[in-house]
């Protein structure tokens, strides 16, 4: 039984060479004669041939696309960079209405540098910072801007205000919409701003490994 399996395989190992040397053979024929194997029994194949440079054509037409497309990103992104994004930085008061009007999405945390909860908060904004930086990051030291401190009803600190074409939408108190403890995850936050459209994006801390979602219940 075992030398009639042999001799099967044999026989089909012997059957698979041949039809690859036909098909070798062929493919030399024809290049040989100047056309494609198979050519003349399928006509239909030259008229499909004849149009395969649309299809180069398409190609082109997407690499121009995209690398204007990454052209203008990267034009968005100097643009960014000159008004003051990429970064969380502390202003003073002269500085408050340009920082959150030139930009079309800013984030003003109003803080005590006492308070250990805008430490908090601080670390947070620093690096959403750095990721969104399609939104202005600032922040202001409400004892020394008794002005807009007043203007903006802040009351209590951490204040973080955020605003979209140079309008106030929110302002996140403390920490009650972070679930009112010190260690909120930073993905917490940075879904709360997503939620008033002052990011374009959440991009999460280790997005949903499932830890976040359980520390959203506390």
């Amino acid at each position: 039984m075992a030398t009639a399996e042999k001799l099967g395989k044999i026989a089909t190992n012997i059957v698979l060479e041949k039809v690859a040397q036909d098909k070798l053979q062929a493919a030399y024929e024809a290049r040989c004669q100047g056309q494609k194997p198979e050519e003349e029994a399928h006509p239909e194949a030259n008229e499909k041939e004849e149009g395969g440079n649309d299809g180069l054509d398409d190609i082109s037409n997407w690499r121009e696309k995209r690398m204007q497309q990454i052209k203008e990103a990267r034009n968005k992104q100097d643009l960014y960079r000159q008004q003051g994004h990429g970064k969380y930085e502390e202003i003073v008061e002269e500085e408050f209405l340009p920082a959150v009007t030139k930009s079309k999405l800013a984030i003003c945390h109003f803080f005590s540098p006492t308070f250990d909860r805008c430490k908090v908060m601080d670390k947070h904004l620093t690096e959403l910072a750095l990721l969104h930086v399609e939104t202005r990051f600032v922040k202001l030291n409400a004892e020394k801007a008794p002005f807009f401190s007043q203007k903006l009803h802040i009351r209590c600190l951490p204040s973080v205000v955020l605003f979209k074409d140079g309008i106030a939408v929110h302002t996140i108190v403390g920490f009650t919409e972070l679930g009112g403890v010190d260690d909120f995850r930073r993905a917490k936050l940075e879904r709360l701003l997503l939620k008033y459209r002052v990011i374009e994006r959440c991009l999460g801390d280790n997005v949903s490994d499932g830890s976040d979602d359980e520390s959203d219940n506390n």
